[in-house]
């Protein structure tokens, strides 16, 4: 028996995207002021997910184009320029998001029982990703990089690794700190936190670590520890206790891979506090016109008992899904900067192709848990998307009977064609790598 009917499925799509949902959000955010008048919500949605998600959109008028096909109406360009440029279309689109994180986000990912990671409730990875906007957008959107990008919103993601979806999602002007957007400390109880350079405010993780969470996130070169102690590493590096970090860095040889307990300094507050600290070289850093730091450091409160040093940048390479997403995202959803002065219809794209990402990812973890196969490609269901999404959109908003055989046929295409190229490869070094295992696939414990 699947893990996952079609009912089930069907149930769970109607839920988030009926005509009468959708229809109710935009009246309620003012999108759309009377019922049965120009323009409906829900058609005006589906029809923009099914293009987002469905090939690369260049202009605004591409979005038009396609909804009169869709809806075989004869609304012209104007009307429905206006329609995207009311406030309510962004809150709209939020409100639909939300609604697909809650209910198309079933758990597709699990530890074994000899995993390194089963004692934690779920590995959340946090961050963000940068899209350059029209520079009349400046006020609004004002961004870091002026020269080159006036405007410019940033993404903040927060990602579940056990349901391999986003949790929660913040756009805001890119020139706000990112510290500002990560997930609170007491959310992250029996938790894991994986994050990359710029996160790792000591202040921060020592919230973590008081809240019963846990982490392990990459620290820049200038946060320089005192060695309090060393675990694991060679005899020349047991000397150096007492040492700032990069002052033993700087003589270390290439081939030293350490684990050590080191103290940040008390600052801006904040008490000293010891973590635990894996660092080793990188074989091939990347070049750049600026000089940068060759050694990789990650800073964890996990015990050696519970995670091998080893197992560490393991964990650590783990961080790298979130960064598939936003592949899909800018190249499978259109998440890019069209060419619009309206702030209202700029946020509300950027919603739209968040939503279009998140019911792609839907139906490859759906189908994993229906037909039983652990090697779907969510991005090459992104890819192929064009076959399925908009012909199941319509027939949700029709109320078709046919739902359930169009839901069939999909599966049994992405069967085919959305397979994961080397499956083998995610157990020795991917995905799988740390005993983890896709729920609902058949054969499996």
């Amino acid at each position: 028996m699947p893990n996952l009917e079609i009912a089930e499925i069907e149930k769970s799509l109607n839920s988030c995207l009926s005509s009468q949902l959708l229809d109710q959000c935009g009246r309620k955010n003012g999108l759309e002021q009377r019922r049965h008048r120009g323009i409906p919500t829900s058609g005006l949605i589906c029809s923009l997910l099914a293009s987002l998600g469905s090939r690369r959109v260049e202009t605004l008028a591409d979005l038009h184009r396609d909804f009169q096909a869709a809806s075989e109406s004869s609304v012209n360009y104007k009307p429905f320029y206006e329609k995207l440029d009311k406030p309510g279309f962004a809150r709209s689109m939020k409100e639909v998001f939300e609604h697909l994180l809650r209910g198309l986000s079933p758990r597709v990912l699990r530890p074994s029982r000899s995993s390194p990671l089963r004692d934690f409730e779920d590995i959340i990875i946090h961050d963000g990703t940068s899209v350059g906007l029209h520079e009349d957008l400046r006020d609004a959107f004002p961004s870091r990089f002026t020269a080159l990008h006036p405007a410019g919103a940033e993404l903040h993601v927060t990602m579940s690794l056990w349901r391999q979806a986003a949790v929660q999602v913040r756009i805001a002007p890119d020139c706000k700190s990112e510290r500002d957007f990560v997930p609170s400390a007491k959310s992250l109880k029996n938790k894991l936190l994986l994050a990359d350079r710029g996160y790792d405010g000591v202040g921060y993780l020592s919230q973590i670590d008081d809240a019963g969470g846990f982490f392990a996130v990459r620290i820049r070169s200038k946060a320089n520890p005192i060695i309090h102690r060393v675990l694991s590493g060679s005899k020349w590096l047991r000397r150096q206790v007492g040492q700032p970090l990069n002052d033993v860095l700087a003589r270390a040889s290439d081939s030293e891979f350490g684990d050590l307990l080191v103290t940040y300094k008390a600052r801006d507050g904040h008490d000293p506090r010891t973590f635990r600290l894996i660092v080793y070289k990188l074989r091939n850093p990347k070049k750049s016109s600026k000089p940068r730091d060759p050694w990789m450091r990650i800073v964890t409160n996990v015990s050696p008992q519970r995670l091998s040093k080893q197992q560490v940048p393991q964990l650590y390479r783990l961080r790298w899904q979130i960064e598939l997403f936003f592949k899909e995202l800018k190249s499978y959803a259109n998440l890019q900067p069209f060419c619009t002065r309206k702030k209202a219809i700029a946020e509300g794209l950027f919603w739209a192709s968040l939503c279009a990402a998140t019911l792609k990812r839907f139906f490859a973890h759906a189908c994993q848990l229906n037909r039983g196969i652990a090697a779907i490609s969510p991005r090459r269901v992104a890819m192929c998307a064009h076959t399925f999404l908009g012909q199941i959109l319509l027939l949700l908003q029709s109320n078709s009977r046919r739902l359930t055989s169009a839901l069939e046929r999909a599966f049994d295409y992405l069967c085919i064609s959305a397979r994961r190229s080397n499956p083998q490869r995610e157990k020795k070094r991917g995905l799988l790598f740390l005993e983890l295992a896709p729920r609902g696939v058949r054969g499996l414990p």
